[in-house]
């Protein structure tokens, strides 16, 4: 009687079904094989191991060989491309330092050719400057000179003139004083008024003048029919020289002033409401800042 084993192609092969000290022959589709054909030995059902052949044992060789032998090459070729990679970036930053170089160069070169023009122009000047003085120790010059000298003193010498002055060259009269002048002028001769004779020519012996119109603007609360609000105070800028405050209602809407008074930077006015209603208002007052003389 022939000796038989399990045999079958792979997609039937089932180690479960398989008992301790069994073999199986798979006759073709095992993917672990490179011809699809193999040997299990069976230790337990489950548990079997795959047996090489001799072709088995080839192929695995074969195959182990030529993974070694790409790693063995990968390896070796990263190592010179990584080398490449790091010669190249060393020859660019030595090309980026030449040309900051040159181009540091090349900017000194423009300062100094910037430098020497200045300094050619300077030379000019100063040489220019240098005939100019020559020409002032000219004896026509010096002559003119003298010349303009004398007719200017002989100018100062006439009656009521003034010479070598302007407007801004006098200084303001911020407060004048009884005793000071106004000057005018009688055909060519320059005469003088004082303040006091000014005040008599128009009459006045004292007044005052306008320094600022001043505008304050605040707001009213609601109030009764009938009822007064009471002083209400406003801040306001008081100009240097103000010593009367005159205020003038400007707007006071619903609502009536009663009473009102300005002291420096100081406006008080008081409010009844006239009307059957409740009301509040905007009101708008124009102070009149006055100095005395």
């Amino acid at each position: 009687m022939a000796i038989t084993m399990r045999h079958g192609p792979y997609s039937k092969f089932d180690p479960q079904k398989l008992r301790t000290g069994e073999l199986a022959v798979v006759t073709e589709g095992d993917p672990h094989a490179s011809d699809g054909k193999a040997i299990y030995q069976c230790f337990s059902p489950g548990d079997t191991k795959r047996m090489a052949t001799y072709e088995d044992m080839v192929d695995q060789i074969d195959e182990a060989g030529r993974e070694a032998i790409d790693n063995h090459i990968d390896e070796k070729v990263g190592t010179a491309l990584k080398a490449c990679e790091d010669a190249t970036k060393a020859a660019q930053n030595a090309k980026t330092n030449a040309d900051k170089a040159v181009s540091s160069a090349n900017t000194a070169a423009s300062s100094a050719n910037a430098a020497a023009s200045t300094a050619s122009k300077a030379a000019e000047t100063a040489s220019k400057a240098a005939e100019d003085c020559k020409n002032l120790l000219d004896e026509k010059h010096v002559a003119e000179i003298e010349k303009a000298v004398q007719q200017s003193l002989m100018a100062d010498t006439a009656d009521g003139t003034v010479t070598g002055k302007t407007v801004t060259d006098l200084p303001e009269n911020t407060a004048p004083a009884d005793a000071d002048y106004f000057l005018g002028a009688t055909e060519n001769a320059v005469k003088k008024t004082t303040v006091a004779q000014a005040k008599e020519l128009f009459g006045v012996s004292s007044g005052m003048k306008l320094l600022a119109a001043t505008t304050v603007k605040f707001k009213v609360p609601s109030t009764a029919s009938g009822a007064y609000t009471g002083n209400i105070t406003t801040a306001f800028n008081a100009v240097d020289g103000a010593t009367v405050f005159v205020p003038v209602c400007l707007a006071s809407g619903w609502l009536a002033p009663s009473s009102c008074s300005a002291i420096a930077g100081s406006l008080k006015v008081g409010f009844i409401n006239p009307t059957a209603n409740t009301h509040s208002t905007d009101a708008a007052f124009l102070v009149l800042q006055f100095a005395e003389f």
